[in-house]
């Protein structure tokens, strides 16, 4: 468990700090606000921006990066994210000096079918095989796919590393962090588990990124086949 109990207030303040030093070299203003749980059994620190876009989440088991892009027909770049992270991540290591990593993650969503009528009930019909008699006005799906890293036969994937990939989709208008009228939203999780721990998550994140690129490339494809891409 991390100490976070202890030093979360003065890594908060270095934090804020780091920030405000890398907009001052001409970069983002990451955060500017802090919001506190002293639970001491789920105890965190979240640093957030005026505006919502951008957030750090420290608690007793795990940290959490987000980034929301300027607008929903507008992106971001997965490698660039990585790399606006890493000094926040190696701020947060010094202070708490994570003993075990166990899982580290990497989510993207993306909106698509802008502007089509009746999406719920096309997604029912074209990702499942349901049969409406009417329509529909809503629809969540969202199911996982996880493999071995090892290809062993028998491999117990409770006692070595593997991967999980989390997919999900539903209407933009039901969308937590910006509800959009006429899309699609879609949302990928790439997460790896390690067993044994690791200690430094830099190559470990390249190698995660490089999984979300293809599973990314991979799902588009499908989509744009499905005829849920730029119709």
């Amino acid at each position: 468990m991390f100490k976070i109990s202890s030093v979360g207030g003065a890594l908060a303040d270095d934090l804020i700090q780091l920030s405000a030093d890398t907009a001052i070299k001409g970069g983002m203003k990451y955060f500017d606000q802090l919001a506190t749980n002293t639970d001491n059994s789920n105890c965190s620190y979240s640093l957030l921006d005026s505006v919502g876009k951008n957030s750090i989440e420290i608690s007793t088991t795990q940290t959490v990066f987000t980034r929301l892009s300027a607008s929903a027909d507008s992106s971001l770049n997965a490698e660039k994210v990585i790399q606006e992270f890493l000094p926040f991540y190696r701020l947060i290591n010094k202070s708490l000096n994570n003993p075990a990593i166990r899982r580290i993650g990497l989510v993207g969503e993306f909106f698509t079918l802008n502007g089509t009528n009746n999406k719920s009930t096309k997604f029912v019909s074209t990702l499942t095989k349901f049969k409406l008699k009417g329509t529909s006005s809503r629809f969540h799906l969202s199911f996982n796919d996880r493999d071995d890293t090892l290809d062993i036969v028998g491999l117990d994937a409770a006692t070595a590393d593997y991967w999980n990939c989390n997919y999900s989709f539903y209407p933009t208008e039901l969308d937590s962090s910006r509800p959009t009228e006429g899309g699609m939203a879609t949302n990928i999780d790439i997460q790896k588990y390690y067993n044994p721990a690791k200690t430094d998550i830099s190559k470990e994140l390249k190698i995660v990124l490089a999984r979300f690129k293809d599973k990314r490339r991979t799902l588009k494809a499908e989509l744009d086949e499905m005829g849920f891409i730029d119709e």
